[in-house]
């Protein structure tokens, strides 16, 4: 997501600068693209998702998801962290 957010800001600047008219369409085109890619993501290796591991791939939905899912995780205390049994 770093990539395409630095990507998005200097065609942002340059945005600011173009004076209003057609010339605009081209930066908004790729800024709208460079933001669909942070938010889904990208799959790049062509395997039918966008996978949160595979640098370049995931995107801010997939990476609040996988974040959110740290919630349900459990913390033991202890040198080998390992779940009391039948949990």
């Amino acid at each position: 997501m770093d990539g395409w957010t630095s990507q998005l800001l200097p065609l942002a600047l340059k945005l600011n600068d173009t004076p209003f008219g057609p010339e605009m369409e081209p930066i908004i085109a790729e800024m709208a693209v460079l933001g669909k890619n942070l938010l889904s993501g990208v799959d790049t290796n062509k395997n039918g998702r966008s996978d949160e591991i595979l640098p370049g791939e995931c995107g801010a939905d997939i990476a609040y998801k996988q974040a959110y899912f740290m919630a349900d995780m459990f913390l033991y205390p202890g040198a080998d962290r390992i779940p009391p049994p039948g949990k």
